[in-house]
């Protein structure tokens, strides 16, 4: 999110990590970027809402996490963050939940129609909106 990298301080961070902004509008070069980073047999994570929760409730995936595994043929290895009592020590109640991988077979989808994209986007979201249900009770 390009928003991210204004603070400068926080910006160099979070660029030192190997994060990269993404413009809105721009998503090719975002699709480019990480495709460049998994032929180099790096980790390439994303946000696939694109946005945090405010309310602990998953929104929809973008597409553009399908099409990054469609196109590059990458596995995907889903990760739930879950945090409870965010007003009160947030990262005390955090718990990261690492997903069985999903292969990217499983993820097949016609990289040219956005509605195959919406649904595997959606098919990725699944064991993450399972771990969120199961560890947010």
């Amino acid at each position: 999110k390009e928003e991210l990298f204004r603070n400068k301080l926080f910006g160099a961070l979070i660029k030192s990590l190997g994060a990269f902004p993404v413009k809105k509008g721009e998503g090719a070069k975002a699709v480019e970027n990480a495709s460049h980073l998994i032929e180099e047999n790096k980790v390439f994570g994303i946000f696939p809402e694109g946005t945090r929760s405010k309310t602990g409730k998953l929104g929809r995936a973008k597409s553009g996490i399908a099409l990054v595994i469609a196109s590059m043929k990458a596995n995907a290895q889903p990760v739930a963050i879950v945090t409870k009592n965010q007003k009160v020590r947030p990262f005390r109640f955090t718990r990261i939940i690492v997903c069985d991988e999903i292969p990217y077979q499983n993820i097949s989808c016609n990289t040219s129609d956005a509605k195959s994209l919406r649904a595997a986007a959606g098919k990725l979201m699944e064991p993450i909106a399972e771990a969120v249900e199961y560890y947010s009770k």
